[in-house]
């Protein structure tokens, strides 16, 4: 049973020499934690001028309702109920009794003398309906063959005969053959050049496919040339069980009685209203359990007992609000139970540096409130991140920024998260640029050496050698191949610097922004070179006969497609012409 002085909101402490020494140890702890924190020992320097203890109170509430109300019902006929009730306003009926523990259950009773059985009105009392799918017929179109019978060969598609590329279609292929010929005591032996039927396609120009013989197509493997298979729904039945009476051929129609047993747990939190404006406090008080000050339990309904009146008081009547909030419309409370935990808190003032300043010590541990001198350094630090920034001396920035996120002090923690984030993507910037400046210059000055390089020398190993021949598919425009495959590469290795390659590095050495340049600038040209001797070694070993190959298939290409333009433009200046002499 809780006493007056358990459910009390705020004790006067006496701050004797125990309780500032655990104060101080506490805030020492505390500081001694954060990272980057100067003010380690700000236990030892702080002056506390008042101490209160503050408890926080968590009610839990357990509740067990029970709703009754009538409902009409038309369901399959499935026998008799077996279980009836009268005719009854529905709190006046003996139902089932409450459960034991907290549960939600349904339960049905019917009302005496309110069924009615009648046929199904879907069905007619067969027990089934028509098959929506097959529309009664039993059997459904074949999805393989779309109704067919038959599936066109994949080999020659459906046509029974494929292209013959013996002769390319056109049914005759050339041959040779030698002859004797005899002019006068001269005997010649001549080569004669002729075209004859095709022996692979017979002169048709088309092979007959030997997949299908011929056919073209399959008999369908799924309905066996049929067209149509056993509707999957009804089995081939044509009809299924009826979907209101389910199978069963009669209804039944009754009024019953509906009994709903429901529960609910509602947790609230009851504190001196200064204790949730203290900072963080008020976001990890739901981490400590505390102590047990009050219990009570009515297993016939709502609490109501005398008991609590002294105790809403002592809680500014808030206990009473929320056990009436408890009260659902419709529903009966048959079962309530109602705990009360305490939580120690003790809230004290102090000052530091001429400014006043407040905290909690909670099981042992401090916490501060919204304003404390480790936020107020933490907030120094940022606003020398924005003066940095505003300067553009991104480095600093950076660095101070770090100080902060580090500290994760409560209040500043979204600012020095949206303060690293900028410093960092600044710092990003830095080294993209160098990465960028490298990107140009040796564009502008790398790139003809690379070209006479690849132009004079091209260093290939002996089996290797006829790249190097005038004769060579592609000579004459393997340099700038090569020239090109070597701008890619290096644009790869661009995308590739647009992030610091050793972060932990760049932005421990970072001090300047022209050093975080210089890493760009370094960064990409090393890798640059690196990438490009792996490239020229690739192409030494073998690697030019695949850029051969690649120059020899781009310039079939652009023939291609130089023939087309042409081919176009002479039908289009055909059309024109027809169509200017047509009426003119």
């Amino acid at each position: 049973m809780a006493t007056k002085e358990d459910l009390k909101p705020r004790y006067a402490v006496s701050l004797d020499k125990a309780m500032e020494t655990r104060i101080r140890q506490a805030v020492n702890t505390y500081a001694e934690g954060i990272p980057n924190n100067p003010l380690t020992s700000l236990g030892d320097d702080i002056n506390i001028s008042h101490v209160s203890l503050r408890p926080m109170f968590t009610l839990k509430v357990d509740t067990q309702y029970e709703s009754r109300w009538k409902a009409d019902f038309n369901e399959p006929y499935r026998g008799t109920a077996g279980h009836y009730v009268p005719d009854k306003p529905a709190w006046d009926l003996n139902l089932c009794a409450a459960p034991d523990t907290l549960t939600n259950v349904t339960h049905k009773h019917v009302i005496q003398d309110t069924e009615q059985i009648y046929t199904c009105p879907t069905c007619s009392g067969s027990g089934k309906v028509t098959c929506g799918t097959c529309g009664g017929d039993g059997r459904v179109t074949c999805t393989s063959c779309g109704g067919r019978g038959t599936t066109d060969c994949s080999s020659c598609k459906g046509k029974g005969s494929s292209h013959c590329y013996s002769c390319s279609g056109s049914g005759r292929v050339s041959r040779t053959r030698q002859e004797t010929r005899y002019r006068g005591n001269v005997t010649e032996l001549v080569t004669i050049r002729e075209t004859v039927a095709c022996s692979s396609c017979g002169g048709q120009g088309r092979r007959i496919c030997t997949s299908c013989n011929g056919r073209g197509s399959f008999t369908c493997s799924i309905c066996g040339g049929r067209g149509r298979v056993t509707c999957s729904k009804c089995g081939g039945d044509g009809r299924v069980t009826c979907h209101t009476c389910a199978g069963q051929k009669r209804m039944i129609s009754y009024r019953a009685v509906m009994q709903e047993f429901s529960y609910s747990h509602n947790t609230n939190y009851v504190s001196d209203t200064s204790m949730f404006s203290s900072g963080e406090f008020a976001d990890i008080h739901s981490r400590y359990k505390g102590y047990e000050v009050y219990s009570e339990t009515n297993s016939k309904g709502k609490i109501t007992s005398h008991k609590l009146t002294e105790l809403n008081q002592q809680m500014g009547g808030f206990l009473d609000k929320m056990l009436t909030a408890e009260a659902k419309s419709g529903k009966s409370i048959i079962y309530q139970h109602l705990t009360i935990t305490r939580l120690d808190a003790y809230y004290f003032e102090y000052s530091y540096g001429g400014s006043s300043y407040q905290g909690v010590l909670l099981d042992g541990e401090f916490h501060p409130g919204k304003i404390s001198p480790i936020s107020e350094h933490a907030e120094v630090v940022m606003d020398n991140t924005e003066r940095y920034m505003s300067r553009r001396m991104f480095p600093q920035a950076w660095h101070h920024s770090n100080i902060a996120s580090d500290m994760n002090v409560y209040g500043t923690r979204s600012r020095a998260s949206w303060l690293l984030a900028i410093a960092k993507r600044k710092m990003t910037h830095l080294h993209e640029m160098g990465a960028a400046i490298a990107f140009i210059l040796i564009l502008f000055f790398g790139v003809p050496c690379i070209y006479h390089f690849y132009d004079v020398y091209n260093p290939v190993l002996k089996f290797m050698a006829h790249a190097n021949d005038p004769n060579t598919m592609g000579y004459d425009y393997y340099p700038m191949s090569m020239t090109l495959l070597s701008i890619v590469i290096m644009w790869l290795v661009y995308l590739r610097c647009k992030l610091p390659l050793w972060p932990k590095l760049y932005y421990a050495t970072t001090k300047l922004n022209t050093i975080g340049v210089l890493w760009g600038f370094v960064s990409f040209t090393l890798l640059s070179a690196l990438a490009l001797v792996v490239a020229d070694l690739i192409v030494a070993l073998g690697g030019s006969l695949l850029v051969e190959w690649v120059v020899g298939f781009v310039l079939w290409l652009l023939k291609v497609a130089l023939m087309i333009v042409v081919v176009v433009i002479m039908l289009a200046w055909e059309i024109i012409s027809w169509l200017w002499g047509l009426f003119f």
